[in-house]
């Protein structure tokens, strides 16, 4: 028994690969202003000497604790709410959330 849903893969697979560009096109932008944002923030805000230390300790905490819970709660919610839907709400949530936090630590760097 088929049942149509707002969830379900696009049905035509050039729709599903510009779907996948569209969100990576997303990704690579709020990624670029998010990476830089923080390289940024972590210099100035680390005491003389010890930026190497800092971004250090930020690249691990972004690789290793963000990285494990972004699967972990993405799993998650992949099985129990399904589909592709989700994985867009979040990249507009992403940009959103991207611009307002970097616009924020630009305003302060000024």
């Amino acid at each position: 028994m088929e049942s149509s849903s707002s969830t379900s893969l696009p049905s035509s697979p050039i729709m599903m690969w510009i779907c996948m560009l569209l969100a990576e096109c997303v990704r690579g932008a709020t990624f670029a202003i998010f990476w830089s944002t923080v390289l940024i923030h972590v210099e100035q805000i680390s005491p003389a000497g010890s930026t190497s230390t800092m971004l250090t300790l930020m690249e691990s905490i972004y690789r290793g604790l963000g990285h494990t819970m972004g699967s972990f709660l993405g799993g998650i919610l992949i099985s129990r709410v399904g589909g592709i839907a989700p994985a867009f709400w979040f990249v507009g949530w992403g940009v959103l959330i991207t611009a307002i936090l970097s616009t924020f630590l630009m305003k302060q760097a000024l």
